[in-house]
């Protein structure tokens, strides 16, 4: 059964067993947002960058603000990735008719 569009959310550091289990969940077509310590996987140079390049670069990447601002990262992040508001959040769960959350 095909799920369409999906988005998941991740809230977990790297490494975590939900970046495993939502990297074989995902397809092209998918999202992925990243909240909570979730955040912290997104550094740039850090040991999760290259993998999550290379899994995510059909995909849209998302990031949390406040979750960035409140761990101290902002201006830390991969280039790759969007930071959206929480309106934004809401937007995403708007836009992808499913959503699945790795925690």
């Amino acid at each position: 059964m095909k799920l369409g569009p999906v988005l998941h959310i991740i809230n977990r550091s790297f490494p975590h067993p939900a970046f495993d289990m939502a990297r074989s969940a995902s397809t092209a077509e998918d999202a992925f947002l990243f909240m909570e310590d979730g955040v912290t996987a997104l550094l740039a140079g850090g040991h999760a960058d290259a993998s999550l390049y290379e899994w995510m670069a059909a995909g849209k990447a998302y990031a949390l603000t406040a979750d960035v601002k409140a761990r101290g990262i902002e201006g830390k992040l991969v280039q790759w990735v969007e930071r959206v508001d929480y309106d934004g959040f809401v937007e995403l769960t708007e836009r992808y008719p499913t959503v699945l959350s790795w925690f």
